[in-house]
């Protein structure tokens, strides 16, 4: 499953959107481009050398190199290796050498292959070997020592899965501070182990699921970090609701049987109703495109996996093995006296504290009204700056980032390596290329045109390609991602004096005033190159075999292709300007070609096409996905407690915390207000902010994430009304018995999470784990703690509409002349009268 059936991020085109349509056309026409990866080895001189062409080491370097990456070829027949390097062109007159630095320190290895899904395991343990033989050339400090570096797609996949794998194993590391609070709040090592036993059980069968997912799906090393983190946090949290319930009615002097009962009818229904809402929030995500659909199923798989697990797993053992919990408590002498007293009695532990001190205050006039408009005024804040990149009336986030280097870990050395080619070499070869391709005919297949003297139905398309790479040069012309001749390989590429080279100045003259014109050679010229006899064996021999390469592979009887290495990041803001002009230019040479050839299309396929379509799909899709799940939990809610009118008071204390912690977001990693404190998580990643992806992946989990502890609070509510309570005593007790368990199960969570953002090398991992941290402490602390209570003690009777709740009978929060209420408190002990005094 790791090593086979995972990638990255699987940025497969959604369906009927233009990428999705080229890909089709690529895999149909041009098969082995699809499954193209490009490895490049970069040596450079340790000390200042000439004549680099004359380095021994170099040479050895090279030889040993090539003949590992051609056995490889020969034992594996499908990887279809093409290897080139610096001294394939030593001594060549007919070309410059591309693979020799501007500066002449440095040549250039290079190799391309297809690496299919049979052979990505054996491809990504190659260049690991590889990668550690090159490591070991770079120890030697003789005479004409090299630095030799590795970089290309294969190993730069991998570095991207060891990194998340490395922060898993570092998060598995780190366990024992959300045990301590598990074990602080429990109180008993016995406890604790029967809470942290079902967790091995949980991943196994989590990670099980996700092994028969992979052979339906590709599934993404993310979706598999988070289905980690999300059992561990939940088992724990949802063990938290289940012992620390079976305690109190323990320690209140229930038997073991009642205890049980008692948890699993109460806490064991929370953490159903919590698993299905979480679960509902997380598998809306299947209405996405396919990168999204692994997070959903893999984090729904994850949670009702944890459910599962504590209701099958806890309560059976405490049943079995009673001695693993406290022991019964004494009654109160109330409680033998009569039905009010027992009441009382049940809730004397819940009667004092921090959380009940402030459920007294919270709830009564008009500090209910003032607590709950400070939090919001005090946040507003966060949600103007939330406002600014997001269109309210098209529920859409704006301006938000997008680069690869987001995606790569900080300081690997396979990504530096290909920047450090792009500056260092005038040769522009790029690892994800935009590719072009024209047709006008996809009845014949995608048989090569390679020995064919005429391949083309239309001798018209030969010339329309080269007048597309004109269009796109002149076009580009003096923009940050200007394309020259050389950026594009294509059988039809203009010819300019860049290809050439020539000792005479004379000669040098006349390739300048001819072929700086960027002419461009007729299909009948590029055959005579390809063909004739001087060409392939006196004077054009080395351009003519590679040229005849090139027809092989970029040449169909009906189609033609066109790679473009413009030299900027793949994903970054100057990628997706090139790729709107490219977009252009085809569409105008489309409809000026097809005056000459019915039916000609051209397709573009890139990687800023894919992400544009994504984010234009995701985009059209959210706010579907968005409203499915806040109908379907906020109705679960209501039809629970059957009460209409509660998930509209919950509907503020939960939609609206949402803008502020994106706001917050923003603000660090698009403002860079944190910056200055020098963590690398906590910065933005130059200048390409918030990175698309990150709403997409947290939203309709904020939402199940804040539900979830508002949900286990109004239950605490609602069932201390049900058993008499007054309006603002259930609030005052339902904040009283869940404050510390809540917090608890908040720190564990965030604590959990909180790793993502300073331990995590991963940009896009930093900036959700941020989001993720962020709310939890929001909603743990702030809302849940001072909002909802305030929320729920106005006009409380809607809480519970339309059900008819029991009369009050026991009263404290009430005026003192009240009579009711002195009737109330004059029923309970002297030792409650007390508390409620203190209080």
């Amino acid at each position: 499953l790791f090593r086979s059936r995972t990638v990255g991020m699987d940025k497969t085109p959604p369906a009927g959107t233009e990428s999705a349509a080229a890909m089709e056309v690529l895999d149909s026409q041009f098969r082995s481009a699809s499954t193209k990866r490009l490895e490049m080895v970069v040596m450079k001189c340790k000390t200042q050398c000439d004549g680099i062409e004359q380095n021994e080491v170099a040479k050895v370097y090279s030889e040993q190199i090539k003949d590992r990456v051609m056995r490889f070829s020969g034992q594996n027949p499908g990887s279809a290796v093409e290897f080139q390097s610096y001294f394939d062109f030593v001594g060549h007159h007919q070309m410059l050498n591309p693979f020799q630095s501007i500066d002449h320190q440095s040549i250039l290895l290079m190799w391309t292959w297809s690496v299919p899904v049979e052979l990505k395991q054996k491809a990504e343990a190659f260049v690991i070997e590889l990668r550690d033989f090159i490591n070991s050339m770079g120890e030697f400090e003789g005479a004409g020592a090299m630095e030799v570096k590795l970089t290309g797609n294969v190993i730069l996949d991998h570095e991207m899965m060891v990194s998340i794998f490395e922060f898993a194993f570092h998060e598995v590391k780190t366990v024992w501070l959300p045990i301590l609070i598990l074990g602080y709040v429990l109180r008993s090592a016995r406890l604790l182990l029967l809470a942290l036993t079902p967790m091995l059980f949980e991943i196994l069968v989590g990670f099980g699921l996700m092994y028969f997912v992979s052979w339906k799906m590709t599934i993404s090393y993310y979706a598999l970090m988070m289905m980690l983190m999300l059992i561990m946090a939940l088992s724990w949290d949802y063990a938290l609701f289940m012992l620390t319930r079976y305690k109190t009615e323990r320690e209140a002097g229930a038997d073991v049987e009642q205890a049980i009962v008692k948890m699993v009818a109460s806490s064991g229904s929370i953490v159903v109703v919590s698993g299905v809402v979480l679960s509902i929030c997380w598998s809306v995500m299947l209405g996405l495109p396919d990168m999204f659909k692994t997070f959903g199923i893999a984090a729904a798989s994850a949670i009702m996996v944890c459910v599962f697990a504590q209701l099958t797993f806890v309560a059976p053992v405490l049943a079995i093995l009673p001695w693993l919990g406290p022991p019964a408590g004494r009654p109160h002498e109330d409680e033998r006296e009569n039905a009010a007293g027992s009441t009382l009695a049940s809730v004397h532990q819940f009667r004092s504290g921090m959380y009940y001190c402030m459920g007294k205050w919270l709830t009564a006039f008009p500090c209910n009204l003032i607590s709950f408009i400070v939090v919001y005024v005090l946040m507003m804040p966060l949600t103007t700056r939330f406002l600014q990149n997001f269109d309210v009336p098209n529920f859409e986030f704006t301006e938000m980032g997008h680069s690869f280097e987001m995606t790569m870990p900080r300081g690997s050395q396979a990504f530096n390596t290909s920047l450090q080619i792009l500056q260092d070499f005038d040769f522009e070869m790029t690892l994800m290329p935009i590719l072009i391709f024209a047709t006008n005919d996809l009845s014949l297949g995608p048989e090569s045109a390679g020995t064919v003297q005429a391949p083309l139905v239309n001798e018209e398309l030969f010339k329309l390609n080269c007048e597309m790479i004109q269009e796109l040069i002149v076009g580009t012309k003096d923009k940050p991602y200007a394309l020259k001749a050389k950026s594009f390989q294509s059988p039809s590429v203009p010819i300019d004096k860049s290809y050439v080279s020539s000792p005479i100045p004379f000669a040098r003259d006349v390739f300048k005033e001819v072929f700086g014109r960027m002419m461009c050679p007729s299909l009948s010229q590029m055959n005579l190159v390809r063909k004739s006899f001087l060409s392939r064996n006196v004077l054009l021999t080395q351009t003519s075999e590679h040229l005849d390469l090139m027809w092989e592979e970029m040449v169909r009887k009906n189609a033609m292709l066109t790679v473009v290495n413009p030299a900027i990041d793949p994903l970054g803001p100057l990628a997706f300007e090139l790729e709107a002009q490219v977009g252009s230019v085809l569409q105008e040479l489309q409809e000026r070609g097809r005056q000459t050839i019915p039916g000609l299309r051209y397709f573009m396929f890139s990687p800023a096409s894919v992400v544009t379509d994504l984010i234009s799909v995701t985009s059209s899709a959210l706010p579907m996905c968005f409203l499915i799940c806040v109908l379907i939990c906020f109705t679960l809610i209501a039809l629970w407690f059957n009460a209409l009118l509660v998930p509209f008071k919950l509907f503020i204390t939960v939609i609206v915390p949402i803008t502020w912690t994106y706001g917050a977001a923003f603000y660090v990693y698009e403002d860079g207000v944190l910056e200055s404190l020098g963590i690398p998580g906590l910065s933005p990643t130059r200048n390409d902010g918030l990175d698309w992806t990150v709403p997409v992946f947290s939203l309709t989990f904020l939402i199940g994430l804040a539900l979830d502890y508002d949900f286990f609070l109004f239950e605490r509510v609602f069932e201390f009304r049900s058993k008499g309570f007054g309006d603002r005593e259930s609030i005052q007790l339902g904040l009283s018995a869940t404050g510390g368990t809540i917090s608890a199960a908040g720190l564990i969570l965030g604590l959990t999470f909180l790793a993502l953002v300073f331990t995590s090398e991963l940009p896009m991992m930093n900036q959700q784990g941020f989001v993720f941290v962020f709310s939890i402490v929001i909603d743990t602390f702030i809302v849940r703690t001072v909002a909802v209570p305030a929320l729920l003690s106005m006009s409380p009777w809607l809480n519970y509409w339309p059900r008819t709740m029991p009369e009050p009978r026991y009263e404290w929060l009430g005026q003192a002349e009240d009579a009711r209420a002195n009737v109330r408190i004059s029923s309970m002990n002297s030792r409650d009268t007390s508390v409620d005094s203190d209080s």
